[in-house]
């Protein structure tokens, strides 16, 4: 395959899973013909700077890719403002980028998938992005799917489609009336009015929900496999954006397949409701009810209720 994507890696303080992750895309099929770029984010504080200067070291001494890159930011920017600024120099110099964080364990096929998609879709301006994770949909006799809503775990997209400066947030609620935010929710999920709110009022810093939102109004769609190509693995105390529980269930794709037929595609009238439930209220309430069956689930509930009273 010809003209292979960058990899862009954004790693932090999580040195175990930092290595899990760049273990799993060592086992990539298209590893050893990968460009793989690092942006390194700097530590918050003295507390954090051991672990952060640990994960430097590591990556380091990374090998099995076509070549390595390695940013260090000497100040903290956030994850928000690492991905939008990792990414957007990428693609400066590339036409497209596969955007991956520090705790997600992709499968062998993962490059494979996301580089024929990426290469399919290429001259369709509709499509925004190819997800490398996907909840499990129930459909099993389709390969993909289409939703109106992107994940973060693991995606790609193409420089012409890509843009910091749509991300701004006086640019963003300029769009903003009720309308528009009822119409977002059906069609993205329960969640996004809120963490969109939260992210204008400065709450929170997603740079996700910004462009979730942007391409809603775009009228633009995702690509995601049925099987999922990748794990995450970052639902810990040490996960800044992640240390809640997961209610996501996913069919993980086991199959080790590398071509695949991106034109049957699940509408996403016949997706819509199972994909849009994992996001809702209802949905996540009823998921923590049933772990309170086990005292492990019990334990992770009781550690998830700490953590926000904290916060």
């Amino acid at each position: 395959m010809n003209n292979l994507s960058p990899i862009c890696l954004f790693v932090y303080n999580r040195l175990l899973e930092t290595q899990e992750t760049i273990k799993a895309l060592q086992n990539n099929f298209l590893a050893n013909e990968s460009d793989l770029i690092i942006f390194s984010d700097g530590y918050k504080s003295d507390n954090d700077k051991m672990e952060v200067m640990g994960v430097r070291d590591f990556i380091k001494n990374i090998q099995g890719f076509k070549s390595v890159k390695i940013y260090d930011s000497q100040t903290n920017k956030g994850l928000a403002n690492s991905v939008i600024d990792g990414v957007s120099l990428v693609l400066e110099d590339f036409e497209t980028v596969i955007v991956l964080e520090d705790d997600l364990l992709t499968t062998r096929n993962f490059l494979d998938f996301m580089n024929q998609g990426l290469d399919y879709y290429k001259m369709f301006n509709a499509v925004y992005a190819i997800n490398g994770y996907s909840p499990d949909i129930g459909k099993e006799s389709v390969d993909l799917f289409k939703a109106k809503r992107a994940f973060p775990w693991g995606w790609a997209t193409w420089e012409d489609r890509w843009n910091k400066d749509i991300l701004s947030n006086n640019d963003i609620s300029k769009h903003i009336n009720k309308s528009v935010l009822k119409e977002f929710k059906n069609e993205c999920g329960a969640d996004v009015v809120g963490m969109l709110k939260e992210t204008l009022n400065g709450k929170n810093s997603s740079w996700y929900i910004r462009w979730v939102f942007v391409n809603f109004l775009g009228k633009k769609v995702s690509i995601f496999p049925v099987k999922s190509k990748v794990i995450n693995i970052g639902f810990t105390d040490k996960g800044t954006h992640c240390s809640e529980i997961s209610a996501y269930k996913s069919q993980l794709d086991k199959t080790f397949l590398r071509e695949f037929n991106f034109i049957d595609v699940a509408d996403i009238k016949l997706v819509m409701s199972s994909f849009l439930r994992y996001f809702s209220f209802s949905y996540k309430l009823l998921f923590r009810i049933k772990m309170l069956r086990s005292m492990h689930g019990f334990r992770l509930l009781f550690k998830e209720f700490k953590n926000k009273i904290i916060l």
